[in-house]
């Protein structure tokens, strides 16, 4: 629980973007492109490539080239996942973001869940995908009116 709660406090280290507009933050002049980085820590039972791959699906399903890698703006995905092995429950807590250099928006897209910890691990991904795709809409109402996710 001690290690929950360092994790926990890892997350609110990044500035918040403050006073502007989620539009102004996230309008960009080469709207065909999306930035996104991703990160999971060692607990989460899915390999990061699998993450990936659903991240990059959502995005490209929109007709969005999506770069992993870090730019003027970038998604910012970090999986914080936590086995509990004696109540056989995985936790895995999802904060989505969009960035800017080191600013993330206030606005988290993220989740909390829990689950079984045996089992297939299609669920959390899922849920990425999800939460991917309301981030994606954001991004295309903004950047691309008249398009739809």
């Amino acid at each position: 629980m001690k290690n929950l709660g360092l994790i926990l406090l890892g997350l609110v280290i990044p500035l918040f973007a403050q006073g502007q507009s989620l539009e102004s933050f996230i309008r960009q002049t080469d709207p065909t492109r999306l930035n996104y980085v991703y990160s999971q820590n060692e607990d989460c039972p899915w390999y990061d490539s699998e993450a990936k791959s659903a991240i990059e699906r959502v995005i490209s399903r929109s007709n969005v080239t999506p770069e992993n890698t870090i730019g003027d703006l970038y998604l910012s995905i970090t999986a914080i996942c936590l086995q509990v092995g004696q109540l056989n429950t995985l936790t895995a807590m999802f904060n989505v973001s969009f960035g800017s250099s080191a600013v993330l928006f206030a606005k988290n897209y993220g989740s909390l869940g829990s689950g079984p910890l045996a089992g297939d691990f299609s669920y959390p991904i899922d849920n990425l995908e999800t939460m991917v795709g309301v981030v994606v809409s954001d991004y295309l109402r903004v950047n691309l009116p008249g398009t739809s996710n």
